[in-house]
């Protein structure tokens, strides 16, 4: 075989290989069930901010996961959701609180926000 034809003949394997592998991929997320009571998992890298991450908790909780890195806030992240659990990747994920009125990083509502019964 000439070099030629032996490059290209690897360049449409890798390709093949490739598409075969992205559906594959694609028919194991379609047809893979969800475990029955699990709560979801949300990635607040999907997210546009933090805060949007923590609202898209449903009422009966679930996990926020933090991507590493470094997040400025300049007002309260607020969780208003029970049963959740917040989790980073360590000392690579880092909340920076720039808030200069001394407002807290974290604030936790209850789910009724203000008009919670006493």
């Amino acid at each position: 075989m000439h070099r030629c034809t032996v490059g290209m003949f690897v360049v449409f394997s890798l390709v093949a290989v490739g598409f075969v592998s992205t559906q594959s991929d694609a028919n194991t997320k379609s047809t893979v069930q969800k475990l029955p009571g699990a709560r979801p998992a949300i990635d607040a890298a999907d997210y546009p901010s933090l805060q949007a991450a923590f609202d898209a908790v449903p009422l009966e909780g679930g996990v926020v996961r933090l991507p590493a890195g470094t997040f400025e806030i300049s007002e309260p992240l607020v969780l208003s959701r029970s049963d959740v659990l917040v989790e980073g990747v360590g000392g690579a994920t880092h909340i920076k609180n720039v808030n200069t009125q001394g407002k807290p990083a974290l604030q936790i509502m209850h789910p009724d926000g203000v008009k919670v019964k006493k």
